[in-house]
């Protein structure tokens, strides 16, 4: 990511910490996202796959 941290060194210090901060936080709202749509989809896919073999298709 050398375009990001160039953009950041032009940047004041401290609106390059809040930009930080403002991505750190996007990327630990996308992974706790990712682990509910995981736990949704591993709670979904084992009663449809049962439902489809029970239905003989």
């Amino acid at each position: 990511m050398p375009a990001y941290q160039a953009a950041l060194d032009t940047m004041p210090p401290r609106h390059a910490a809040a930009v930080r901060e403002y991505v750190a936080a996007v990327h630990a709202e996308a992974a706790a996202r990712r682990i509910e749509t995981n736990r949704l989809q591993a709670a979904i896919n084992p009663r449809n796959s049962g439902n489809h073999h029970k239905n003989g298709a």
